[in-house]
């Protein structure tokens, strides 16, 4: 469910603001609409995923798939963004981002990996 809040929470404003997070994340303003079209994309669909999260969150043993999903698409991002920084492309707010998206990786892995199986779960009950 922290991963639905927080996934939410970056892409609701972002999706509806594009201008301004573009500015926050890249403290660029573009004005080329493709880029603000894309950006806007871009955090719908970490919207749509964080979504899924909460979903997911109410059997995770069920839904190994998601969490699968979630794990290369924050690897993805937390290297974008922590190339950005280093490339000085991207400010603070991508840095943080891009740990947020580390630590939840390493959580997903860890809960793939140790956490109960559909299978373990339907024994136990």
């Amino acid at each position: 469910m922290i991963a639905a809040i927080w996934n939410i929470f970056f892409a609701a404003p972002a999706s509806f603001w594009p201008e301004f997070n573009m500015k926050i994340f890249y403290d660029v303003l573009y004005g080329e609409d493709y880029a603000i079209i894309l950006n806007r994309c871009f955090w719908i669909f970490i919207l749509a995923l964080g979504a899924g999260f909460g979903v997911v969150s109410k059997a995770p043993e069920k839904n190994h798939g998601v969490l699968v999903i979630g794990v290369i698409v924050k690897i993805a991002l937390a290297i974008t963004w922590f190339g950005l920084v280093l490339d000085r492309m991207a400010t603070f707010v991508a840095f943080f981002c891009a740990l947020g998206e580390a630590l939840f990786v390493i959580y997903f892995l860890y809960y793939l990996v140790s956490g109960p199986t559909h299978e373990e779960t339907e024994a136990a009950v």
